[in-house]
């Protein structure tokens, strides 16, 4: 099961704010990501406070509709 094959997974049945990072063409893997469920997609090199920024406006989205956040993290590395 490859990134985008979790991420619309954990989105369809959880419904939990996802953020993938990764590499590639950004254009071509930024729809595959957002067509998955994801909020947003960054491309290796990102920066660390743009990152920052995102996660946290996603947090007070969902925050503020009272669900429960945690943040996680879901390697698959070559099909793992």
């Amino acid at each position: 099961m490859d990134s985008f094959a979790v991420c619309q997974r954990l989105h369809r049945e959880h419904g939990i704010p996802i953020v993938l990072l990764g590499q590639g063409p950004k254009g071509e893997m930024w729809k595959k990501a957002v067509a998955a469920g994801a909020e947003y997609y960054f491309m290796k090199p990102f920066s660390y406070k743009v990152l920052a920024a995102v996660v946290k406006a996603i947090l007070r989205r969902y925050k503020g509709g009272g669900a429960y956040c945690q943040i996680s993290f879901i390697g698959v590395v070559n099909g793992w």
